[in-house]
């Protein structure tokens, strides 16, 4: 059998975005060894296996790169086999600076919107639930390679359960740096504008004082967001004239894509009938 090692170098829209345990799992289901690494200027790979292994995670690893990533550049070297017999990810370095294109938050995924809702999980109601394929991205990122020590996150260390799925390839939170839980992520609290603390559960009472036409700050582990009700036209005036913003459009959240559309049909026959 013929054994060759390949090194492939990554540009583009790639770290952030789990390719790494892609990577990893690509390379496992080939038999192939090696590593990945994430650099200041690019993402490197080498494996080493049999010929037709590595021709067949070559041909693969363009399809398996998670959205919302994007290769931009592709570059194959062959090296001389080393014998290694695992394939790992290697901590990230430093390398000679480049311009890394930083990835977009992510809205919640199907699975990890499943575990929100379900009473049984131990992340049930947990506001800031993420794994590698959905989660805060952009507004995290402090610097690159990106790390969860180069990220808001830094700050929030792992519970044991939370690291056992971050080391477990098989998960789909492996090596997901937003990576928390209730045990051991951030914590929500509700304030009021001297900085005391209102009591009650925190996502009820923000309702019920958006419905009262009140402004509420919510800070996430990126920033801050102003919020108001929408159709309260008292509060979204009042809010215009603090941040002086008379007439530029805000950012409108809705609950999903379809009460977007209903929500924009509506606004569409208003303005046709005036």
């Amino acid at each position: 059998m013929s054994v060759v090692r390949k090194q492939i170098i990554l540009k583009g829209i790639l770290q952030g975005i789990g390719l790494r345990p892609t990577v990893y799992r690509l390379a496992t289901k080939h038999g192939l060894s090696g590593w990945v690494i994430n650099t200041t200027e690019a993402v490197r790979i080498e494996i080493e296996g049999a010929r037709d292994n590595c021709d067949w995670f070559l041909s693969e690893l363009p399809t398996a790169i998670p959205s919302p990533g994007r290769i931009d550049v592709i570059q194959t070297e062959d090296r001389s086999p080393l014998g290694e017999t695992s394939f790992s990810i290697k901590r990230s370095i430093e390398t000679q600076r480049d311009i890394t294109p930083i990835p977009p938050d992510v809205a919640v995924c199907p699975e990890c919107a499943s575990e929100l809702l379900d009473p049984k999980n131990r992340r049930h109601l947990f506001p800031f639930i993420t794994c590698t394929l959905c989660g805060p991205r952009f507004t995290v990122v402090r610097a690159f390679p990106y790390d969860r020590e180069r990220t808001s996150m830094a700050d929030f260390v792992m519970c044991e359960d939370c690291k056992s799925e971050y080391l477990n390839p098989n998960d789909r939170r492996f090596h997901s740096q937003t990576n928390s839980c209730p045990k051991c992520g951030p914590q929500l609290s509700l304030l009021d504008n001297c900085g005391r603390q209102i009591e009650g559960d925190q996502i009820v009472e923000s309702i019920r004082l958006l419905k009262q036409g009140k402004i509420i700050a919510v800070k996430g582990i990126g920033g801050f967001h102003l919020a108001v009700d929408a159709l309260n036209e008292n509060a979204v005036q009042r809010l215009r004239d603090l941040k002086g913003r008379a007439e530029k459009p805000f950012a409108v959240m809705t609950r999903d894509i379809e009460e977007l559309k209903r929500l924009a049909s509506t606004v569409l026959s208003v303005v046709k009938k005036n």
